[in-house]
């Protein structure tokens, strides 16, 4: 089928009417190995052929406890760093406004208990300056030489 790849580009309060809050850490999204030795792979995604990031988040404007808690997978080459300050200090608990947004619809759920789900994935966090989104514009600054401290 054609549309199997369709990603839907809602507005960011379209979707997400009150905001998002970021939960914890932003981590690299790893492909499942059965061998537990072996060096974990990043997912790259087929699409953009970007890396994949995931990250958890919680929607303060759904009210079904079930739903309320997302993954949002970014798609960048180096993690997006969310700026501001913690809502409530040693929480990792941040309000974020996801910029790049795609929605892609999913099935979740199992048997008779199936519903239609949303796979979230974004390009990077409003007001994040990691380089995620693009290159610093003066390269060395953005990396340490090897001559300094050695």
């Amino acid at each position: 089928m054609a549309l199997k790849d369709l990603r839907f580009l809602p507005a960011f309060l379209e979707a997400f009417e009150k905001g998002l809050l970021l939960v914890g850490d932003i981590e690299p999204d790893t492909e499942y190995n059965q061998n537990r030795n072996a060096p974990a792979r990043q997912k790259v995604d087929p699409v953009t052929g970007l890396r994949q990031w995931k990250a958890t988040c919680t929607d303060p404007s759904e009210s079904n406890p079930k739903r309320s808690s997302i993954q949002v997978i970014f798609l960048a080459d180096v993690a997006p760093i969310p700026q501001g300050a913690e809502l409530i200090p040693g929480t990792g608990l941040r309000l974020i406004e996801l910029e790049g947004m795609t929605l892609q619809p999913k099935v979740t759920g199992q048997g008779e208990f199936k519903t239609l789900g949303w796979t979230v994935r974004a390009t990077g966090i409003k007001g994040d300056r990691s380089g995620s989104k693009q290159a610093p514009s003066d390269l060395g600054a953005a990396r340490p030489s090897a001559s300094k401290g050695a």
